[in-house]
């Protein structure tokens, strides 16, 4: 429905479309592989000699009007072959997302809640909310335009077609998109992906509501939008349940294979639960499987279509989450140390800054993401030499994330290293560091080199 401007229209140009992949096919030609791709392209093409047809025709009015005749209602073409397939892509990429974008994603998209509503869920100030939502959405649309290509690749293109979602979507930077570059210079196999994927790329939206709850979309967000207003968590949320659960089932779970046994205890990929305790502690992580923030707390147990909402027993009372290694959040207690401060020359060595987080909590938590916000002209280098205990952090500038994930036993510290580098036209500024519950404000004094 995108390309006409009506239903009647779309059926022809879809008839059109398979008309002429079949002749291509019974020819000789046509796709070897990805057909989706290759169909889509042929359904634009039939659009577009469609459009340059009508321009030289002109219209005239009715001839006649029928007198107290109806307007006859129609059934929009829905190619269920395709929805399938996409549901299950789109369910396999949001899946593959840290469990904490995941979430964010859901309070945005979904529930439509501000930063400064979910500020309280993940333990983060309203723009450190804002950032992630930036990154979560991002992150679903490379790793949705990455299941298109999920194969097995040869052993010389395995590492270039790992990367085409993120290099489709301009996020391959510095090295890795020059080696990129030169192997697809090389590689006709891998050019061709390339070609699909931008094709896939220019048809996606960014809507992320429809890519996690499909179908369900509709239904569920009308009945999120007769809930109060203003409250981050409500136990109105289990009235939506009767709303959405089929529907997400269906799509975001059954589609794309996500439930792996008969048992209904035993489901991986439901959607994030959120839990009402004001008293839990903060422990939160961007990788899958961990305990999240304050009140957040994802669990295997939870149905296949289960929405973020309030985990109640029949009585109506609060029931803990059940499933394997749970990790209780209230034990965690996490610190930050930092320098006082940071000199630098411009255009000088690399400076090497540290940021240690230590768990002073009395139970093993994970180690939080920590995103740095750099003064203007001040950039991060490369992580350089790491070892046990080390995280480097990337190159980048602006705003730049280094990734945790790891276990952080009790009394444990790991090291952030971002070795940073002023640029000519650099100045003094501040250094903000959010990893989590905690945030750091390292001023940064930056001398001019002497020419």
């Amino acid at each position: 429905m995108q390309l006409s401007s009506s239903s009647s229209d779309a059926d022809d140009l879809v008839a059109e479309a398979f008309a002429k992949v079949l002749a291509a096919l019974r020819g000789g030609g046509g796709p070897g592989a990805s057909f989706r791709p290759y169909l889509l392209t042929a359904v634009r093409h039939a659009a577009y000699d469609r459009t340059r047809k009508e321009k030289r025709v002109e219209l005239a009015g009715d001839i006649e009007e029928v007198p107290g005749a109806t307007k006859a209602t129609s059934v929009p073409f829905r190619d269920k072959a395709v929805e399938d397939l996409d549901q299950a892509m789109a369910a396999t990429a949001f899946a593959t997302l840290p469990e904490r974008w995941q979430t964010v994603l859901w309070h945005t998209a979904i529930e439509g809640q501000s930063p400064g509503e979910i500020a309280p869920l993940l333990g983060l100030t309203a723009n450190g909310v804002s950032a992630m939502a930036f990154r979560a959405r991002e992150g679903l649309r490379k790793a949705f335009l990455q299941a298109h290509v999920n194969q097995e690749p040869a052993e010389k293109c395995r590492a270039t077609v790992t990367k085409l979602g993120a290099w489709t979507r301009g996020g391959l930077k510095g090295r890795d998109a020059v080696h990129l570059d030169e192997h697809m210079d090389n590689c006709a196999e891998c050019r061709k992906l390339a070609r699909e994927l931008s094709d896939v790329n220019g048809a996606l939206r960014g809507l992320i509501a429809p890519i996690v709850l499909g179908t369900g979309t509709t239904g569920y967000l009308a009945a999120a939008a007769t809930a109060t207003k203003g409250a981050v968590v409500t136990l109105s949320a289990s009235t939506w349940l009767g709303v959405a659960a089929s529907a997400a089932a269906v799509v975001v779970v059954s589609a794309s294979g996500v439930v792996t046994s008969d048992n209904p205890g035993t489901t991986i990929g439901a959607a994030p639960t959120t839990s009402t305790s004001a008293s839990a502690g903060v422990t939160q992580s961007d990788q899958p499987g961990s305990t999240q923030s304050a009140g957040s707390t994802p669990t295997k147990g939870s149905s296949a279509g289960s929405v973020p909402g309030t985990a109640t027993s029949g009585a109506g009372e609060p029931v803990e989450p059940v499933g394997e290694n749970t990790v209780t959040p209230s034990a965690a207690n996490l610190s930050a140390s930092a320098p006082g401060g940071v000199s630098m020359t411009t255009d000088g060595p690399p400076n090497e800054m540290n940021i240690s987080i230590t768990n002073k909590g009395d139970s093993p938590t994970t180690l939080p993401t920590l995103t740095l916000t750099m003064p203007d002209k001040v950039k991060t280098v490369g992580p350089g030499k790491t070892s046990v205990g080390l995280v480097g952090c990337p190159a980048g500038k602006g705003t730049v994330t280094c990734e945790g994930g790891q276990t952080l036993a009790p009394g444990e510290t790991i090291t952030f290293r971002a070795r940073l580098q002023a640029g000519p036209k650099a100045g003094d500024g501040v250094i903000i560091g959010v990893a989590g519950p905690v945030q750091v404000s390292i001023p940064v004094t930056i001398a001019q080199t002497q020419g």
